[in-house]
C-alpha cells in the first residue's frame, strides 16, 4: 500500500503593483537643489575673498601673542609663526589674516589707537590703520632682528622697547627710527 504524503501549499502572493519611477524632471530639480546649497555654502565662505575661518585655535607650531581690540573685546589678533590670525567672536573661529611666514612673537598697542606694532624673529613692523598694511622696520641702531620681548611706553608718546636676543634691552624715543641701548643686563 502506497501513502501519499500531502505537500504543503504554497503560500498565496499578492501580484506585485507596477512600481512607477518619478519623472525626470523630478530628478533634476533635486539635483539643483544640492548644487545650488554647495554654491550657497561656498560663496558664504568666501565673503570678503579671505579664506573660511576654522573653528577653536588655528593648527600652528607656536602662538606667541595676543592683542585684544580694545573697543571690542571679541576682536582679537593672534601672533604665531605663521603670522597673523584673527578673530571676531572672542576666539571661537580664526582666520589667517596678514603676514604670512613672520614670526609673531610680540604684538603691542597703546590705548585704543590704529597703531599696531609687530616684533620677533627677524621681523619688526607697525601698522597705522589697525593691522590692514604694514610697514618693515630696519633700524641699523639694533644689532639685530632677533626681538624676544617688545613693548610700547603708555605714558611717552614714540618711546618703545626691545630686548634683542643674546644682546640687551634697547630704547627708542622715534616710534622705531633709532634705538639707543637701555640697559646691558636684559638678554632675551
Amino acid at each position: 500500500m502506497v501513502t501519499k504524503t500531502k505537500r504543503p501549499k504554497a503560500p498565496q502572493t499578492r501580484p506585485r503593483a507596477a512600481t512607477r519611477r518619478p519623472p525626470l524632471w523630478v530628478y533634476l530639480a533635486a539635483a539643483g537643489i544640492v548644487i545650488l546649497g554647495i554654491a550657497i555654502a561656498v560663496l558664504a565662505n568666501r565673503g570678503s575673498g579671505s579664506p573660511p575661518s576654522s573653528a577653536g585655535l588655528p593648527d600652528t607650531p607656536d602662538y606667541h601673542s595676543l592683542l585684544v581690540d580694545p573697543t571690542n573685546p571679541d576682536r582679537l589678533l593672534l601672533g604665531t609663526h605663521a603670522g597673523l590670525y584673527r578673530s571676531s567672536d572672542g576666539g571661537r573661529h580664526w582666520q589667517f589674516f596678514k603676514l604670512p611666514n613672520r614670526d609673531a612673537m610680540n604684538l603691542a598697542r597703546v590705548g585704543t589707537g590704529r597703531t599696531l606694532w609687530l616684533a620677533g624673529h627677524n621681523v619688526f613692523a607697525r601698522s597705522n590703520d589697525g593691522g590692514r598694511t604694514w610697514q618693515e622696520l630696519g633700524p641699523s641702531s639694533l644689532p639685530s632682528l632677533d626681538i624676544h620681548g617688545f613693548a610700547v611706553d603708555p605714558s611717552t608718546a614714540g618711546t618703545v622697547y626691545a630686548a634683542v636676543a643674546g644682546e640687551a634691552l634697547y630704547r627708542s624715543t622715534d616710534n622705531g627710527a633709532t634705538f639707543t641701548r637701555a640697559s646691558p643686563d636684559v638678554a632675551a
